[in-house]
């Protein structure tokens, strides 16, 4: 039979005598009830009884010659390793180094081409200033977005005005595009 899970811990503990008072007295109230548990505590006790009885194991001393030879021998095989290694901590050291190097180098260039970036965009040029809302009754705005939105801000009258003087001046006959969704030979017709 296996014992409970949750007291192995605890009948190992009362088999070497670590246990207290108190939880002793539960655990042993529940052994009596408890065949696994109890069979578990029997081979348990065996055990750590068989474990204690110290006149059983040989007492071994070593010597000082056997100190003496072991740390000889330590000495030795960390000498003959030493000329290998030699070589692997100067490639390490120098990867670390080029390593480093690399990284400053590239931290570099970014700056640079950050730098080159940002100095060579051009410079957006400055919005022309209207002086009031009367020159855009004259019709002198050039047609863009902005200035549309601008009288737009000032008046939708205003903005209609200029719409419509702009549609009706003269322009020079340029190419016009139209969207269909009709096939190419019907627009033909």
């Amino acid at each position: 039979m296996k014992p409970c899970r949750r007291n192995r811990k605890h009948i190992t503990w009362l088999a070497l005598g670590a246990l207290n008072a108190q939880a002793s007295h539960g655990l042993r109230a529940h052994i009596e009830q408890c065949a696994g548990c109890r069979e578990y505590l029997d081979e348990i006790s065996r055990v750590t009884h068989r474990l204690s009885g110290r006149d059983s194991l040989p007492q071994v001393q070593a010597s000082d010659e056997f100190h003496e030879r072991l740390l000889n021998t330590l000495r030795v095989d960390q000498t003959e390793w030493l000329p290998v290694l030699q070589p692997a901590r100067a490639i390490k050291q120098r990867l670390r180094m080029g390593l480093s190097l690399v990284g400053a180098a590239a931290a570099v260039l970014l700056l640079v081409s950050i730098f080159w970036r940002h100095a060579a965009t051009p410079r957006p040029s400055p919005l022309p200033v209207l002086a009031d809302a009367s020159s855009s009754k004259s019709g002198d705005l050039a047609p863009t977005v902005s200035n549309y939105q601008m009288v737009a801000n000032q008046s939708l009258e205003k903005l209609d005005e200029l719409l419509t003087r702009q549609a009706n001046r003269h322009h020079a006959p340029g190419s016009v595009y139209t969207a269909s969704t009709l096939p190419s030979s019907t627009q033909q017709e």
